[in-house]
């Protein structure tokens, strides 16, 4: 009898990826990442730790009540259906062949969400992660408030609720490396 390993369980932390596809701009317009911000509000199932959206790709560091077949797929549709109106343009915006769905240890989350975080200054567009305007860094220096829960992982970063936000800055903001997203990515 063949066993087969599935990633797909509730109650876990995953980091997804979905790349756009034939490199079509996910996001035409400002409006189109509060869009999906909404529509991933709207998702009862997940609770939003951390994000970092592009237009060839999102990333997305979350809680899953459910199965994430459950609700992953009707909402990357949902967000298509919107484009669609939004843009005029025809045809499913994601790749799902290059989809990623990584089961993430919580004790790994603070890594994984500084990943997320530095994907804009490992791909060359901007210098530090705060000059990126489309992720979840804002929100962990309460300068911005849109679905993510940031508790957890401040919590883990800073037991002493004064020091949280700097903290966070200062773990972000270090020195980053390619080794880093060799460990959690493999």
């Amino acid at each position: 009898m063949e066993k087969k390993i599935t990633l797909d369980i509730a109650k876990q932390y995953y980091y997804v990826s979905a790349p756009s596809s034939a490199h079509q701009a996910i996001f035409n317009s400002v409006f189109a990442y509060d869009a999906l911000l909404n529509i991933l509000s709207q998702q009862q199932d997940i609770e939003l730790l951390g994000y970092c959206l592009f237009p060839d790709g999102i990333h997305l560091l979350l809680h899953s009540q459910s199965a994430p077949s459950k609700w992953l797929e009707p909402c990357l549709m949902q967000y298509n259906q919107w484009h669609q109106q939004a843009s005029g343009i025809g045809g499913y915006i994601f790749n799902d062949e290059c989809l990623k769905q990584v089961l993430i240890q919580p004790k790994y989350l603070s890594k994984a969400l500084k990943y997320i975080h530095q994907l804009p200054v490992s791909k060359k567009l901007c210098t530090s992660s705060e000059q990126y305007l489309y992720s979840s860094f804002h929100d962990y220096l309460n300068q911005q408030d849109t679905v993510v829960t940031t508790e957890r992982i401040l919590t883990m970063l800073s037991p002493h609720n004064g020091q949280r936000v700097r903290r966070f800055y200062d773990y972000i903001c270090l020195l980053y490396t390619s080794d880093a997203a060799d460990d959690l990515l493999c």
